[in-house]
């Protein structure tokens, strides 16, 4: 459904068995359709009544997206049962699938993308600590230190300023 800003009407258009979890500017919709595959959470974008699968089936257990641009960018994660149990994976229109891997075997959680292709998310060391991070072309991370008492941080989302939001905390070690 869809609401128009100043008023209180809104359009419902029945787009079958589909979990949203991402929208852009153009209306695309990235999700998990059921039934489109045998693989009951292949991962689509949604556009205009087409389904597009962006992951391939069977190749994770599960795939959740998490952002779009309005470039159709999508960025999410492969789950895992194992250790690292994310796998953070960017899908391009015009790329196919690209996988986002940390280096020094640290794990990339990513989050946001914006419509300038920088990514948000979090990279976590063997330790379990997270730090946050924004980066326009990841590996290559900028992190961003956690405020001052605190010893871990992540980022949630970005804007197209490239303003992150996200927290900072502590845990004992």
């Amino acid at each position: 459904w869809s609401v128009a800003m100043g008023s209180a009407e809104y359009t419902i258009q029945p787009i079958g068995k589909f979990r949203p979890y991402a929208i852009n500017d153009d209306g695309e919709i990235a999700g998990a359709a059921d039934g489109l595959t045998a693989n009951p959470d292949n991962i689509v974008v949604w556009k205009n009544g087409t389904a597009t699968p962006i992951f391939p089936s069977g190749l994770y257990p599960y795939v959740l997206p998490l952002a779009m641009n309005d470039a159709g960018q999508v960025v999410g994660c492969a789950i895992f049962p194992t250790t690292p149990p994310w796998q953070s994976l960017v899908w391009d229109p015009g790329q196919g699938l690209i996988h986002q891997n940390a280096p020094d075997g640290k794990t990339i959680r990513l989050f946001s993308i914006n419509n300038e292709g920088q990514v948000a998310g979090e990279v976590i060391d063997d330790q379990g600590f997270t730090q946050a991070a924004v980066w326009l072309s990841p590996p290559r991370a900028p992190l961003l230190p956690p405020l001052a008492a605190d010893d871990q941080a992540g980022v949630n989302a970005l804007n197209d300023n490239g303003q992150a939001v996200g927290w900072s905390g502590s845990e004992a070690r």
